[in-house]
């Protein structure tokens, strides 16, 4: 059996093995190389194109939806799951907004947060898009394996960090996450059922944040290919363990 993933997956699709390996006792390898792939796999991260049938964990079909920002979020906007609207043209009327000068980067890189039109005009070029920005109490990330969550991490500051009026939370502004219990956090699950139906993934994590003025979870995006640690590598690993090699 195989692994399929993305370079820049390797060191959680290694992990992923490791588990997986002590739970079956079989040889498994990681590959990016997808002319490798003969036989029964598993995808983490990588859409390329194999020769055999695709595997249900997961298919490339949606490695590419939650990869593709822009798509995805049109995919959320059809089935009115609240998340990114992405512009790329027009000058925005109400501020702040963030410009992205990519889609395809990763912890908030590319990102200009414009508090107003100047900030906006100093910044803003053809190619680029912007968004709203939406005023997120906190942020979560959410390990979904077969429909149901099995982790929730919270987005926190160290003790003697203050957060700033206008926060991009990532790890560069001295942001890490903290575990919680998935039982704190109820209103999760109605948006997670949403988001599994329209999506079809196996295993995936979502990042979302809490919109307290609108009351609902605000969803920014999909991960095919989440960073693991050893805790939670052993909730995937299980799950795949018992779903992928109970239907070869």
């Amino acid at each position: 059996m195989k692994i399929l993933t993305a370079k820049c997956c390797f060191p959680s699709a290694k992990l992923l093995r490791d588990s997986l390996v002590n739970i079956v006792g079989r040889n498994i390898l990681v590959t990016s190389d997808a002319s490798k792939i003969r036989g029964p796999f598993i995808r983490y991260g990588s859409a390329e194109n194999v020769r055999v049938p695709d595997t249900k964990y997961n298919s490339a079909e949606f490695v590419r939806l939650v990869s593709d920002k822009l798509k995805f979020s049109k995919k959320m906007e059809e089935h009115d799951i609240y998340s990114p609207k992405y512009n790329a043209n027009g000058t925005p009327n109400a501020f702040p907004v963030i410009i992205r000068k990519t889609l395809t980067s990763f912890s908030g890189r590319g990102i200009v947060v414009c508090p107003d039109l100047a900030t906006f005009q100093q910044n803003w070029q053809p190619g680029y898009f912007w968004t709203p920005f939406v005023k997120i109490n906190f942020e979560l990330r959410v390990h979904v394996l077969g429909g149901k969550i099995v982790k929730i991490m919270k987005k926190v500051l160290a003790d003697d960090q203050v957060e700033v009026a206008l926060p991009i939370r990532n790890q560069d502004a001295g942001y890490h996450y903290a575990a919680k219990e998935v039982d704190a956090y109820p209103k999760l699950n109605p948006v997670v059922g949403a988001i599994d139906q329209v999506l079809g993934g196996k295993f995936y994590s979502l990042d979302v944040g809490w919109d307290k003025q609108a009351q609902k979870y605000f969803v920014f995006e999909a991960n095919s290919g989440s960073g693991l640690n050893p805790q939670t590598v052993e909730l995937y690993a299980d799950y795949l363990a018992r779903e992928f090699y109970n239907n070869l």
